[in-house]
Parts: C-alpha cells; sequence; structure tokens
C-alpha cells in the first residue's frame, strides 16, 4: 500500500476464508464509513467466486446502506450516503459490465503494487492474470490498451 501512497489501510483481522458478513464486522465497516465519509466505493462484484469477495460484497453492502441512516445505532459516527458504488472484476470475469475506465497510464504502477503481494503469487502469477485480464478488457470494450471493468451499483454525480 506505501507503494500506492495509501497511509490509512484498515484490516478487519478475519482469518482468510473465513470472513462473514455478521453483526460484529458490519459495525465496523459502518463506523469505518461515517468516519472516512467516502463518496466512490469500490468492492468486489457479486458474480465474483472467491468466498472472502462474496462476503466483502455482501458486508460493504449492506454496510453502505446502514451507514445512510440515523436508525443503525449499533455504529457510531453520523449517518453518512456514499453517492457512487462501483463493483469490480476479479474471477471470473463479469458477463455484463457497466463501465470501463482506461488504465493504460497506470498498469505499470498496478503491477509493480502487485507483485509486492507476494504471499499472493507465490502458486499462482496474479499479476499475469490481471494484466491479460486488462489487455482483454482494454481491447474490447474501450479500444485501450488496458482497462478495468465494473458493474455499476450505485452512481449519483460520478460523471459531472
Amino acid at each position: 500500500m506505501q507503494l500506492l501512497g495509501v497511509d490509512d489501510l484498515v484490516f478487519l483481522r478475519n482469518k482468510d476464508g473465513y470472513l462473514q458478513a455478521d453483526a460484529n464486522n458490519l459495525v465496523k465497516v459502518v463506523e469505518l464509513l461515517r468516519k472516512a465519509k467516502p463518496s466512490v466505493v469500490y468492492l468486489p462484484a457479486a458474480s465474483d467466486a472467491h468466498q472472502d469477495h462474496k462476503a466483502t460484497n455482501e458486508l460493504v453492502l449492506r454496510a453502505i446502506n446502514k451507514a445512510r441512516g440515523s436508525w443503525f445505532q449499533e455504529a457510531q459516527g453520523e449517518p453518512w450516503s456514499v453517492k457512487t458504488v462501483f463493483g469490480y472484476e476479479v474471477y471470473p470475469l463479469m458477463q455484463s459490465v457497466s463501465y470501463c475506465e482506461d488504465i493504460s497510464p497506470f498498469m505499470e504502477l498496478k503491477l509493480k503494487a502487485l507483485k509486492e503481494h507476494k504471499s499472493q503469487l507465490e502458486s499462482i502469477a496474479y499479476d499475469d492474470v490481471a494484466q491479460s485480464k486488462d489487455r482483454y478488457r482494454g481491447i474490447l470494450n474501450l479500444g485501450a490498451k488496458y482497462a478495468e471493468c465494473f458493474e455499476v451499483i450505485r452512481i449519483s454525480d460520478y460523471f459531472k
């Protein structure tokens, strides 16, 4: 994350493969949303095959809905409404995409960052998979060198 300039990374401290969209995690994510007040949130697409990614999708969508209302008093902080939510693809590729973004200028940095995630690259070359996926999406969806594609879950004032 340091390579990307991220200095406020938060871990929920769930074991790999055991993430649950349970009450404890829901309160943590609602509080995080209310504190950070993001206008845009990215989360794994609903069609993702990995169990932690599926749980993340469910957990974050539930938290986004709970964070906006004063009725969810289990979490601290003032209500906050996230305006735009995108689901990104990892695996499998989404059958239908709503929005694509040219990431060609950032592909080298993305690959450098992925290579820092050594534990994930021990058995599978995810950096090669990501580059191939982004090249495929770039050519077919935008006529660009590389692109990332998303499902639009909620959108408001994004394209001004």
